[in-house]
């Protein structure tokens, strides 16, 4: 991006610059005489003797030069000639430019079109140099919709594809995006919990800085794990949660809300737990039973999630004093982090 705009302001200078200055000096007046007096090697100046008797003239030519011209690529044909003015300065933009034989070939080509004039017998328009006001007509045209369209731009959705689709780094991107899944840190994490109530204090929570002070939650003292219902409600909702479907652009390239095999689910993997070592139904226990109480303790002490070896129960089966108070459910999303927050609202609604 950065080495085409290079190429666009190159061809602007080249193409705008010289004409505009050149139709400038030629049809409105050009510097102001006063202003054209700097030591530049590219503005050829020259000393004029005021209009004045011989005599007069004899005795300023003696005191002040009567020219004087800085040597450049590009000189006024008659660059010796003495130019009368009421001015100190004066430059004589009607002349035609000659082009020196050291000039490079292409500021001799740019010179040669833009210095063009129109024939003098033309009715209308005549020694008029057309070309350079078509192309400064032509160059502030583009600049004019250029500057229109780039105020209709908005920020990107996805990354730039600078290759086709077929190239082979894109073919790597799709590969990797799709099998190697890369580290789970990438992707956001979405929790369900039981076990509480609606009243959440954020008092102390900082927009600007949202890992710190969340909030606080107040227990919901009725909540009982062992209750059978209870424990339905919570297994469906991981089943639900691993199936939901999810077509968004957020979701790409899974097709569903959160990645296969990634849900944690504590009350299916008690009831696995519960199965192979005692043969029996977490579902047979009654509300508010101590057995049940325990045996889960058990298995929050002793084992760890399925899908997730290194883990452990302990932020997940919450205990206080000795009773579980909450549960939480997790699972990895397909959203990454690096997703637009349109995309991010899309895929939640």
């Amino acid at each position: 991006y950065a080495a085409l705009c290079i190429v666009v302001n190159y061809i602007f200078i080249i193409t705008l610059t010289p004409p505009a200055l050149i139709l400038h000096h030629r049809y409105f007046g050009g510097f102001e005489n006063k202003y054209c007096t700097y030591n530049n090697k590219y503005c050829c100046y020259f000393k004029a003797n005021p209009p004045s008797s011989s005599s007069t003239t004899s005795s300023t030519s003696s005191q002040v030069p009567t020219e004087a011209h800085i040597p450049s690529p590009i000189s006024s044909r008659n660059h010796h000639e003495t130019i009368h003015s009421s001015e100190s300065y004066h430059i004589d933009f009607n002349q035609q430019i000659q082009i020196q034989p050291n000039t490079p070939i292409l500021a001799k080509i740019l010179i040669s079109m833009f210095e063009f004039k129109s024939p003098s017998n033309w009715k209308y328009g005549k020694n008029f140099q057309f070309i350079a006001f078509i192309c400064v007509v032509i160059n502030l045209t583009v600049a004019v919709f250029l500057i229109t369209e780039a105020s209709k731009l908005e920020l990107p959705v996805e990354p730039e594809q600078w290759f086709p689709k077929d190239h082979m780094y894109e073919r790597y991107i799709d590969l990797n995006s799709q099998y190697l899944i890369s580290n789970d840190a990438e992707y956001a994490t979405i929790s369900l919990v039981w076990g509480t109530t609606k009243e959440f204090n954020r008092n102390q929570f900082n927009r600007w800085k949202p890992d710190k002070n969340r909030g606080k939650v107040k227990l919901d003292l009725n909540f009982d794990i062992s209750d059978p219902k209870t424990l339905t409600v919570i297994s469906d909702s991981c089943s639900q949660l691993q199936q939901k479907v999810c077509t968004k652009n957020a979701c790409k390239p899974f097709g569903t809300l959160v990645q296969a095999g990634t849900v944690i689910c504590a009350v299916d993997e008690f009831q696995i737990w519960y199965q192979r070592n005692y043969n029996g139904s977490i579902y047979d226990f009654g509300p508010k039973s101590q057995e049940f109480y325990n045996l889960l303790n058990i298995f929050r002490e002793t084992t760890a999630p399925l899908n997730y070896p290194s883990r452990n129960w302990k932020d997940l089966i919450g205990y206080i004093n000795g009773q579980p108070k909450f549960i939480v459910v997790e699972g990895l999303t397909s959203i990454d982090f690096e997703v637009t927050n349109s995309d991010l609202r899309e895929a939640l609604s």
